[in-house]
């Protein structure tokens, strides 16, 4: 069974914290609860993820949000969570239709990859959104040139 964790970004400490995350009706703010229940942190909205239940090819732990990097081919890939299931995003893919995003590389997704021992995928995190959203843009725009300069 996967462990069920947040993690969020307190506007106070400027620091991660992880725990349980619930919504507090009075204050109308996310907040997130230590594991041991002894420690409440309001969180910035955007910033919060939750656990995927896997890990990088380091042991660090993957949440929602985090960046991670095909080195292969150069690209960076967001991870994220949607109709029930985990998957990456990866920026600055070039299709055969040009410029383009795709969901994962020929059909693999590395949270899916049933080769993937003990939840531990074969790529590493290099950030996350919104510590270094530059990862992303970066990527994108590079590619982006490179697309049109092969058009010319």
């Amino acid at each position: 069974m996967r462990e069920i964790e947040f993690r969020g970004k307190s506007p106070m400490t400027n620091k991660w914290v992880y725990g349980y995350l619930f919504f507090d009706n009075e204050k109308k703010e996310y907040q997130i609860r230590d594991k041991k229940g002894w420690f409440t942190y309001l969180c910035v909205d955007e910033s919060i993820g939750q656990y995927t239940g896997y890990k990088d090819k380091n042991g660090k732990k993957i949440f929602e949000n985090d960046i991670i990097f095909l080195e292969e081919e150069k690209l960076y890939g967001l991870v994220c969570f949607e109709y029930g299931r985990w998957y990456v995003f990866w920026y600055g893919w070039i299709d055969k239709e040009g410029i383009g995003y795709v969901f994962d590389i020929v059909n693999e997704n590395p949270l899916d990859d049933e080769n993937t021992n003990d939840n531990q995928i074969w790529l590493a995190i290099v950030g996350n959104k919104y510590d270094n959203p530059e990862l992303l843009e970066v990527e994108k725009w590079k590619n982006l040139y490179f697309w049109e300069m092969a058009v010319m």
